[in-house]
């Protein structure tokens, strides 16, 4: 697989292109590149708009035409969007997070789940990157990994005490 096809590489698609067999191209496509349904669907679709307007001018592909303008990128989003993604994290609602960038991006919903549970990576890590969480800090990082513990401990000692407490009350008196 591919990653960056040559002009060369990509004839066949450009044919199926061409001849009005979209799906077949962007099967190709894939089979070349190893990309997503969606992602492969969206570089077609702009490889076609290139040969078109190529078409329609009367001229021919350029040679410098390489796969790095072909690249498929990845959906930029806005910082609202952002925002909003990472308070649906935030709130433990990956699939909320999923739906708002699937609605962002017009993306599938593995690669949705990618890209978010990679944000989720890259907002732990850039956590984790400056420091432990302040004691009492009141989630100034909350997407660190590191922190005070979650208190189970004390509840398990708790119950113990409780436990242990009816049990003498029961049968020690």
């Amino acid at each position: 697989m591919d990653p960056s096809p040559t002009p060369q590489a990509l004839e066949p698609v450009r044919q199926a292109v061409m001849a009005g067999n979209k799906i077949q191209a962007i099967k190709l496509y894939r089979e070349m590149t190893g990309t997503g349904l969606a992602e492969a669907k969206r570089a077609v679709e702009d490889l076609e708009a290139q040969w078109r307007a190529s078409a329609a001018s009367g001229g021919s592909l350029p040679s410098n035409l390489g796969a790095t303008e072909w690249k498929p990128s990845r959906p930029s989003l806005t910082p609202e969007q952002l925002d909003s993604i990472r308070r649906a994290l935030l709130a433990h609602e990956k699939l909320e997070a999923i739906r708002l960038y699937r609605q962002a991006t017009n993306q599938g919903l593995a690669e949705a789940k990618h890209a978010v549970e990679a944000l989720e990576r890259q907002w732990a890590a850039d956590a984790n990157a400056s420091g432990p969480p302040v004691k009492g800090g009141g989630g100034s990082k909350p997407f660190s990994r590191t922190g005070t513990g979650s208190g189970c401990f004390g509840l398990i000692l708790m119950a113990g005490a409780g436990v242990g407490a009816v049990w003498y009350a029961a049968f020690v008196r």
